[in-house]
């Protein structure tokens, strides 16, 4: 059984197609897990490197099954897209984006961020201090998604990271002195 997200914020939900996108957060079931190895198959072929050419993609399906906060997009009951974040580093309180991916009829619509801003909502419910995450250098449109949503650059490739994925952090500290403020500012008002 999964457990649908519906949040009144307009990056939950937009209307694309004639479709509404929706978030639904997998749990540990069979049926979840299958339909996670579906959707990173399809990814997987798009992504830079391919996870699969790191990791078994069946392990690595158990592993995020096991430990990450899974959201998957939907449009019409079909999976269009996944985000995985740990939100499990409670020493160091950083979130680690594992994977985000959108399916390529349904790219450069949205979706991705749709994704990336639940995600980091989730870290900050989570009560992490920042959200990490790697991307190829190659990956420029990734790369200017991440960008955009205030992510920057901690680490480029070098002999710790010969492949040439670049490190990429979100400080979520900065938005919590800004909401503290924006309250302070409200109350006084």
């Amino acid at each position: 059984m999964t457990n649908l997200l519906f949040c009144s914020q307009v990056m939950d939900r937009v209307e694309n197609q004639m479709s509404s996108i929706e978030l639904e957060q997998l749990d540990q079931s069979a049926e979840a897990q299958q339909r996670l190895l579906a959707i990173l198959r399809v990814l997987d072929a798009n992504y830079i490197p391919p996870v699969s050419s790191r990791q078994n993609l069946e392990i690595y399906c158990c592993k995020l099954i096991e430990h990450a906060n899974l959201i998957l997009a939907k449009v019409s009951g079909k999976d269009i897209g996944l985000v995985a974040i740990y939100t499990n580093d409670n020493l160091n309180s950083v979130a680690f984006i594992s994977s985000i991916g959108v399916l390529p009829a349904w790219q450069g619509q949205g979706v991705g961020s749709i994704l990336l801003t639940h995600s980091i909502r989730i870290a900050r419910e989570r009560g992490m201090r920042a959200v990490r995450l790697e991307v190829s250098h190659k990956n420029t449109v990734a790369l200017g998604l991440y960008q955009k949503a205030g992510f920057v650059i901690t680490q480029s490739g070098n002999e710790q990271n010969a492949d040439g994925l670049l490190i990429l952090e979100k400080d979520l500290t900065d938005y919590e002195r800004y909401a503290a403020s924006a309250k302070c500012m409200l109350h006084n008002l």
